[in-house]
């Protein structure tokens, strides 16, 4: 019969542990919201997990709500991949929140499948500091999202997937999972899961307008040239699949 250290299994990221008040010794990245903070167990966006965003349509400031955590694990100088936004981030406005836009790299996928492949494949390589997946027209079912989350529990990796809200309605493995709703100032969160403590927060959340407009259709940006260089040959990438890279620069 095995033994298992019990110090060895409150380690791993897989099992969480029933506690009264929020943990400040998890593996975190600050949001960059202090209302946000002071309502997550983890004390901002846990790392080695998996987190859905739920929303309705696209460009309600989901990217922009993660911007601050980002710009903070950019100079990480490892790689925040971006698998399949609807549009292409507008690098001026990453650069105003003091994201390091050379280490943005955009993918885009065909298919349900090479989607979850690229994202395993970017939480698993460890050259990643954030992957961040907008899954708004995938079928994964809750097995494929369960490997998902199995990925990231043994990265250091913010991992964000971005579903449509209908999914609220659905089992998921994520540790945290957020319903997010467009205000006319910014955006309104909802906490419908979180892991190790309740859930049922609603909170506001007010987003510099800069960050909001990089939000917008393409065609309503300010004109800027020479924003994408070509990294296909980067090491996510494996000849043969229907997957595309390009790095924001």
């Amino acid at each position: 019969m095995n033994t298992v250290n019990l110090s060895q299994l409150l380690k791993r990221q897989d099992l969480w542990q029933g506690t009264s008040g929020l943990s400040h010794d998890l593996p975190h990245v600050k949001s960059g919201f202090h209302q946000i903070d002071s309502q997550l167990h983890f004390n901002g966006w846990p790392l080695g997990h998996s987190i859905e965003l739920l929303c309705d349509g696209l460009h309600i400031g989901e990217l922009p709500l993660l911007m601050p955590a980002l710009s903070e694990l950019s100079q990480q100088h490892r790689w925040i991949a971006l698998i399949n936004p609807p549009i292409t981030p507008y690098a001026p406005a990453l650069q105003a929140a003091g994201v390091d836009t050379s280490r943005i790299l955009i993918i885009r996928t065909q298919d349900d499948k090479d989607l979850l492949w690229a994202t395993e494949k970017a939480l698993s390589t460890g050259t990643c500091s954030a992957v961040i997946s907008w899954m708004h027209n995938s079928d994964a079912n809750n097995a494929q999202l369960r490997r998902l989350q199995l990925a990231a529990a043994q990265s250091d990796c913010l991992h964000v997937q971005i579903h449509n809200s209908d999914q609220a309605q659905k089992a998921s493995p994520a540790s945290l999972r957020i319903q997010l709703n467009a205000t006319e100032t910014g955006t309104e969160l909802n906490v419908i899961k979180q892991r190790g403590s309740a859930a049922g927060q609603h909170l506001d959340v007010a987003l510099f307008s800069e960050l909001r407009d990089e939000q917008q259709p393409p065609q309503q940006w300010p004109l800027f040239s020479d924003s994408i260089h070509d990294a296909a040959n980067h090491s996510l990438i494996d000849e043969g699949t229907a997957v595309a890279a390009t790095a924001l620069h």
